[in-house]
């Protein structure tokens, strides 16, 4: 684009358009009128330029943060449900997407085999399939933790610049409060065990930055990270979301009163939450429908708060090395956030935007924290410890650019809020005093570094009044020392953290040798030997790509090993290898069958288990044979309950004794995945491999049958779920739970070689693909919403 000048006023404006050397009538070509064409234009980029450079640094900084962290412990994000949990199963979910459709439930994970009832896995969240796609492509389970765990720190980061851009705050600050809330300890050290709370934080504050834009990217913004927040499978953030969307809607109408009720911003915001909403619908009334046969871990010894890691002092008050929940610095957030809260006036700054919506977040989180430790079927609502480190980052920022007081008693102030920090992180750990003294130096540094950044006048005016002369070069260059001073302090945490978690794992190891039970997390660990690759698990595994059910008993109990010298691992661990075992980590038991087997998180066996060799009413043999394969590891061996293994001994074949297993095989195999066929003429036979993942749209399982003159029923090991179908013939046949815990077909009398076929058909997947259509609808009509010109409005 041509511009010109006007000497009077220096304003530039597009010059006149010629067609062949003349300008054209006003009306244009073909009797059109041209208008200006528009200024995307040099003062636009202006404009944009310190917001796209502040998510640069931001970007830059992180990751040279993140890379620092990869090599000094690389298994920083491989440990404890990364590995026996999420990892795996994103892995192995990824290979299964990569066959062409969606998996919905795997038989041969017993309970944990109902893919789509634990939303943290993301089956039905369409936000996740790319993630999961990459990850099945992937041969190294901990690059995928790693990855996993830098795409959640980063989005976290990215959306907590744009929330305070957006609320003009100074570019520095955003980039230094982005470092400082997504190193935050608990998330960082305690989340990156746990996936959906990294996850769902990060989508929190994506959603917040979302509803500040006021662009079309953020409608879109605002929509997938509605989705992405309830589907993510933390559901103690879920109260958050409403007040973090109520209060910024509360914002709007305090600055605009009912206007804000005519602007179509605020209509297409609302679309856009609704596709959200839209989005997230099969996950949650697929949640709602396997309710009645869910079965969650409660706490009968704990009535309250067990007081882990939620002492309030501790939260408010918690500095780079303050410990909870462990030996790990779980209760540091960003460096400058609490000095910044005493160099606020608080009264203005209730007004300033952005303050009331992140005060919600700091004070709700931090009352739920306080929650019990175990409330209708969930356990552990500290986990929202994150949410108020994040929270009170960005709380102190918004507040200090709204409202900011720099005195001297402000200031004395700011230091004693240090102090007391020191004060509690030595109280909680004399022993670690130099680190502690390190922290405190640091916080110090950081509290000057932005006092430098916001008003250099003052140090020179300071300077001047005791007669000491800054050459103007010198003062030209304290705001950009402050401003890089400020970055580095909110990045240093971390590095100050692994440095105290070496010296506590060194003193723990000298003291207790060959013992790691305590969570002493990541650096010099010798411990978690549990592999990285696809290989290494499979060279590892006691079989490969076969199907096995397997009781362990004390095999699993070393948190250290997950199983990995016994070649059969806890949880998730085996499925890399493609062995799949009869369970699996478990958010959601099936309830009936949990009744009978009780097995711990890892799926590990009690030695007392007297509900497994009941025989159910309407059964001849015990809830062991029936939730058992024509396959069986028995293990350890020695610490298998002498009931269990003399049943075994006595109706089942020894085949092997290997890697303190036992294997046995039954006497008569049954076909598929059939553990009891009642019925005196019920003949039933294989029609397919039945070795299967249930899908959308296709049986899982084919038999063919023949029955007597009374019919019969057959009942699988597979757990039963709402969303079970057979058919027989093409003719529906009944379906339900026996003794409300497996799978049971009744089969009519008087069938001749008929194809029986199960499939298995959720609510959540059936209204999945209506739900994609209806949000994507949404979020188009939400843009072109926002998007639209008022009729009076300007070119």
């Amino acid at each position: 684009m041509n511009l010109t000048t006007e000497p009077d006023t220096g304003a530039r404006h597009p010059a006149a358009p010629t067609v062949g050397g003349r300008v054209p009538h006003p009306r244009g070509l073909g009797g059109r009128t041209l208008r200006p064409l528009p200024l995307v234009s040099r003062r636009s980029w202006q404009r944009r330029r310190p917001a796209l450079r502040a998510f640069g640094a931001y970007l830059g900084v992180q990751v040279a943060l993140l890379a620092v962290l990869r090599v000094l412990v690389p298994r920083f994000f491989w440990i404890d449900d990364a590995q026996i949990q999420f990892t795996p199963m994103s892995w192995w979910l990824g290979r299964r997407m990569a066959e062409g459709s969606l998996p919905l439930l795997d038989p041969d994970q017993g309970m944990a085999g109902n893919l789509t009832a634990d939303m943290q896995y993301g089956v039905l969240d369409v936000i996740r399939w790319p993630f999961l796609l990459w990850a099945g492509a992937q041969d190294d389970l901990q690059h995928v933790a790693t990855v996993h765990a830098w795409l959640a720190v980063l989005a976290l980061g990215a959306s907590t610049v744009g929330v305070l851009l957006a609320h003009r705050v100074r570019p520095v600050l955003a980039v230094a409060t982005a470092l400082g809330a997504a190193t935050s300890g608990f998330l960082l050290w305690w989340g990156s065990a746990w996936a959906p709370l990294m996850w769902s934080v990060a989508a929190l504050v994506w959603l917040w930055a979302g509803l500040s834009s006021r662009r079309w990217y953020g409608l879109v913004g605002v929509g997938l990270a509605t989705a992405a927040v309830v589907c993510s499978g933390n559901p103690y953030i879920l109260p958050l979301v409403p007040v973090l969307v109520g209060f910024h809607g509360y914002e709007r109408w305090r600055a605009s009163g009912r206007a804000v009720l005519r602007d179509r911003w605020t209509a297409a915001t609302v679309v856009a939450l609704g596709a959200g909403a839209a989005l997230s619908v099969p996950t949650l009334v697929n949640a709602l429908d396997v309710a009645q046969w869910m079965w969650r871990p409660s706490g009968p010894d704990v009535i309250g708060s067990a007081g882990g890691g939620v002492n309030l002092l501790d939260m408010v008050v918690g500095g780079t090395t303050t410990l909870g929940g462990g030996s790990v610095p779980t209760l540091s957030t960003a460096v400058i956030a609490l000095p910044l809260l005493a160099m606020v006036d608080w009264r203005r700054a209730v007004r300033g935007r952005g303050v009331p919506t992140a005060g919600a977040l700091w004070v709700v989180s931090l009352l739920l924290v306080q929650m019990p430790t175990f409330l209708l079927g969930f356990r552990m609502p500290w986990r929202l410890l994150a949410v108020v480190q994040v929270s009170v980052a960005l709380l102190a920022v918004l507040a200090f650019t709204a409202a900011m007081r720099l005195d001297r008693r402000r200031f004395v102030l700011a230091g004693g809020l240090l102090l007391l920090q020191f004060l509690v992180a030595m109280m909680r750990a004399p022993l670690l005093w130099k680190w502690h003294a390190l922290a405190a130096v640091l916080a110090a540094a950081a509290l000057v570094a932005v006092v430098l950044l916001v008003r250099p006048e003052a140090v020179t005016a300071a300077a001047a009044r005791r007669g000491w002369a800054i050459r103007p070069a010198l003062q030209r260059r304290i705001r950009p020392v402050a401003a890089v001073a400020v970055v580095l302090a909110c990045a240093a945490p971390l590095v100050v953290q692994l440095g105290m978690g070496a010296a506590i794992q060194e003193r723990q190891m000298a003291f207790v040798p060959g013992t790691l039970d305590v969570p002493v997390y990541r650096p010099n660990t010798t411990g978690y030997d549990v592999g990285t690759t696809i290989d290494e698990f499979r060279d590892n595994a006691w079989a490969t790509d076969t199907s096995v059910t397997v009781y362990s008993f004390g095999v699993l109990g070393d948190p250290d090993d997950r199983g990995w010298t016994s070649g059969v691992l806890g949880g998730n661990a085996n499925l890399p290898a493609d062995l799949r075992v009869g369970y699996g980590s478990l958010a959601v038991w099936q309830r009936g069958v949990q009744e009978h087997v009780k097995l711990d998180y890892q799926s590990g066996l009690r030695f007392d288990q007297p509900g497994i060799m009941a025989a159910p009413e309407g059964a001849d043999v015990p809830w062991v044979d029936l939730l058992s394969g024509n396959r069986v590891l028995l293990g350890g061996l020695g610490q298998v309950p002498q009931e269990v293994a003399q049943y075994f001994r006595q109706n089942w074949d020894l085949v092997g004794v290997r890697d303190g297993w036992r294997e046995y095989v039954r006497n008569e195999p049954l076909p598929g995945r059939i553990s009891a066929i009642s019925g005196d003429d019920v003949v039933v036979t294989d029609a397919a491999p039945n070795d299967g993942v249930a899908r959308l749209g296709e049986p899982v399982e084919a038999y063919t049958v023949s029955t007597g003159d009374e019919g019969g029923e057959l009942i699988f090991r597979t757990p039963y779920w709402n969303g079970f179908r057979a058919t027989l013939d093409g003719r529906p046949v009944p379906v339900s739970a026996f003794a409300g815990s497996v799978l049971r077909i009744e089969l009519p009398a008087g069938v001749s070689s008929g194809e029986l076929e199960v499939s298995f058909q959720p609510i959540g997947a059936r209204l999945l693909p209506v739900a994609v259509g209806v949000a994507a609808a949404l979020l188009l009509l939400a843009v072109l919403v926002g998007r639209a010109r008022r009729p009076d409005a300007r070119d």
